[in-house]
């Protein structure tokens, strides 16, 4: 079970789901974002999309652009099954990424008040790998909140796969 929400100045509010038109602009726009996704009161799109990275290469993720400042997006993932590791991938959208001079972008994992990592995905990275240790969960359900965000939301089109092994 998915919720995602808006965090400003500390004050959740939920990015209700939605079943709507697809979106998608000129090039340099980033990746469409379909009809189905989670729309938060700032404007910003949450979404399972294909973005493309630095390489030009096809990458299914979960579109969270963070929207900058103190405002973030968090996504909660309620009833996971860890496993022995967190695995995944984190990328910007090429046609922001490769002028090299857009903010860093904070992917933050933790379990109830027990933070799991925070990853840093900077310009040049491309389709960056991480993997975070997990294996004191192993075999536990819980909670897992993914917090996305960024000093500034110029040119912040992030996206980031995961899964548990």
């Amino acid at each position: 079970d998915l919720h995602v929400m808006l965090v400003d100045g500390g004050v959740e509010r939920d990015c209700p789901l939605i079943h709507g038109a697809p979106l998608s602009g000129a090039l340099g726009a980033g990746p469409a974002t379909p009809g189905t996704r989670y729309a938060c009161s700032n404007g910003t799109n949450v979404a399972i999309t294909i973005l493309a990275d630095l390489d030009y290469v096809p990458r299914r993720c979960i579109f969270a652009p963070p929207p900058g400042g103190n405002t973030f997006i968090r996504l909660r993932f309620d009833g996971l099954t860890f496993g022995r590791a967190l695995h995944g991938h984190h990328a910007i959208s090429v046609h922001q990424e490769r002028d090299l001079k857009g903010a860093p972008v904070t992917l933050a994992f933790r379990t109830g008040d027990r933070e799991l990592g925070k990853l840093i995905h900077r310009d040049g990275d491309s389709w960056k790998p991480f993997e975070l240790d997990t294996s004191d969960l192993a075999g536990t359900k819980a909670p897992l909140t993914v917090d996305v965000s960024a000093p500034n939301a110029d040119a912040r089109l992030y996206c980031f796969e995961a899964d548990v092994r």
